[in-house]
C-alpha cells in the first residue's frame, strides 16, 4: 500500500476513529483539534489549532492527500451553529484552497425537504427548521468554493449508531435496555421511521472519499444507513457511500 499524508480535523466520535484507522494503516496523520485528545495513536501527530484559522491549517496540510473534517459545535442550538460554524467552514475551505488538498467534509441531512420521500443528494434543499437553514447556508459556502476551484466533496450522514457512542441518539444504555427487553429512554417519537448511520460505515466512507479519484470532487454523497420499521429517511442500504 502507498502511504499518504492526511489531516484530520475533529476529535469526536467520528474524527477519532478516522485517525485511528489511518494511523493503523501506516499513513502519516496530522490530527487537528482545539484540545489535546486523551490518547494519540502511534503514527499520528496532534496539533492544537482552531480550524477557523485557515492559513495555519493550510501549513499543516501542505502535501496532504486530503483534509478530512468531522467537526460540530458542542451546543445543539441554531444560533450557536451560525456563530461558530460559519467561520469554521470558512477556515476549512481556506485551508483546502491554500494547500491544494482535497476537503472531505462530513455533513448532515438537516437542509433537505422532509416531505419528498426518502432522502437522497437530489432531494430539494428546502429546510423547514432554523438548524436546517444554517446547514444549507454552510453547504452553499462549500458549493461556492467548489465553483471557485476548491477541491471539496461532502458526505452526509444521519444520526450515528455504534458501540460506546455515549452521545448517540440511541445511547449504549438505551441499546442495553432494548437488548434486555426493557423500554429505553429516547428523544423524539419512538414510532417515527428513522435512519441511522453506523459509525464505522461513516468512517469508511470518509476514507474512501479521501482516496477516490478526482471525479468525486464537487459532489455530495450519502453515507449508508440502517433503518427501523419498513421505511427510512435516507437511502436504505449499507455498503459504500451513495452519490
Amino acid at each position: 500500500m502507498t502511504h499518504s499524508k492526511f489531516v484530520v480535523v475533529g476529535s469526536g466520535q467520528i474524527g477519532t476513529p478516522v485517525v485511528e484507522r489511518l494511523a493503523r494503516e501506516g499513513h502519516e496523520v496530522v490530527w487537528v483539534s482545539r484540545g489535546k485528545p486523551s490518547h494519540i495513536p502511534s503514527g499520528a501527530t496532534h496539533f492544537a489549532l482552531d480550524a477557523r484559522h485557515g492559513s495555519e491549517l493550510a501549513k499543516l496540510a501542505t502535501g496532504a492527500r486530503a483534509i478530512i473534517a468531522a467537526v460540530s459545535p458542542p451546543i445543539y442550538d441554531a444560533v450557536v451553529w451560525k456563530e461558530l460554524f460559519t467561520p469554521l467552514i470558512g477556515g476549512l475551505i481556506e485551508g483546502a484552497r491554500l494547500s491544494g488538498s482535497r476537503l472531505v467534509l462530513l455533513d448532515n441531512l438537516y437542509m433537505y425537504a422532509l416531505d419528498r420521500g426518502p432522502l437522497s443528494p437530489t432531494t430539494p434543499q428546502e429546510p423547514s427548521t432554523e438548524k436546517g437553514k444554517v446547514r444549507k447556508a454552510l453547504a452553499d459556502m462549500v458549493v461556492a468554493a467548489q465553483q471557485q476551484g476548491v477541491r471539496a466533496v461532502m458526505l452526509r450522514a444521519s444520526d450515528f449508531l455504534g458501540p460506546d457512542l455515549a452521545r448517540s441518539l440511541l445511547s449504549p444504555s438505551a441499546l442495553e435496555r432494548i437488548k434486555n427487553g426493557k423500554s429505553p429512554i429516547l428523544v423524539g417519537n419512538p414510532d417515527a421511521p428513522h435512519a441511522f448511520s453506523m459509525r464505522d460505515d461513516v468512517v469508511d466512507a470518509l476514507i474512501q472519499l479521501a482516496f477516490a479519484s478526482s471525479d468525486v470532487e464537487g459532489r455530495v454523497f450519502h453515507a449508508p444507513v440502517v433503518h427501523r420499521r419498513g421505511t427510512s429517511s435516507s437511502s436504505r442500504q449499507r455498503g459504500k457511500a451513495r452519490p
